[in-house]
């Protein structure tokens, strides 16, 4: 991941005079201060994307016992797997022993997660199944000591997580989809294909460009010619 702060002595309070700033420009882009610092990326994951609920994989991409997949946030790594009991499960890469990925490969198959640092064996649920030497530690407890739970649930087949568990309830307000949304029968869907493109930008750049249709009439000739802006403002409203 590439970071490249505005100036090196970005700080604080710089952050907090450009966000004074911005708040007396409405309607206008916003500086390419938001999008270069590192302040406020770090901020950005700490109170946006890893309090979100996130896609992370339809359920058919994982179909057997042990099947994994891992999942990448920001610079943190989350595997979502497929238990002993078929459930689906999501927990953080990261070894309770001295902070290891206990997983490397993206996608596999385990019947259990071994840490290839210290060799620590944690079961498909996260919980440790054995740690060496551990006898001459007689108050070690074992139950205490397991991979870190991501929150996860599933919808009809999508897999979404969030790694803060004091995140409000997903599934609850989705009720009101499940209807239109079962006409796609999505349960039983196959990924037939996936692509990954690595954009060197800031990620607001990403979302911002398919949150507005001003480029649709120069970018997406084809497409433009199925509505107007018209319509979308009616289909709003």
């Amino acid at each position: 991941m590439h970071l490249i702060a505005t100036q090196v002595d970005d700080s604080l309070e710089r952050m907090r005079e450009k966000l004074a700033a911005e708040r007396e420009r409405p309607q206008h882009a916003m500086d390419a201060y938001f999008y270069r610092s590192h302040l406020v990326y770090e901020r950005e994951l700490d109170h946006l994307v890893f309090k979100s609920w996130l896609y992370a994989l339809h359920s058919s991409e994982i179909p057997a016992k042990g099947d994994y997949q891992l999942v990448e946030i920001g610079e943190d790594s989350i595997i979502v797997v497929r238990g002993d009991d078929g459930e689906i499960r999501a927990m953080h890469n990261i070894c309770r022993h001295r902070g290891a990925q206990v997983c490397e490969a993206a996608a596999g198959n385990k019947r259990t997660f071994v840490c290839p640092y210290h060799g620590w064996v944690y079961n498909l649920d996260g919980s440790l199944k054995a740690a060496r030497e551990t006898h001459v530690m007689p108050d070690f407890d074992m139950d205490a000591h397991g991979l870190k739970p991501v929150r996860c649930v599933e919808y009809m087949g999508l897999v979404f997580i969030n790694c803060d568990p004091d995140a409000a309830d997903f599934l609850g307000p989705l009720e009101n989809i499940r209807e239109p949304l079962g006409a796609y029968d999505l349960a039983n869907a196959k990924v037939a294909h996936r692509q990954t493109y690595k954009i060197d930008a800031n990620w607001k750049l990403v979302l911002e460009n398919y949150l507005e249709c001003y480029h649709c009439a120069t970018s997406h000739r084809a497409y433009a010619k199925l509505h107007t802006f018209k319509d979308l403002r009616e289909k709003v409203a």
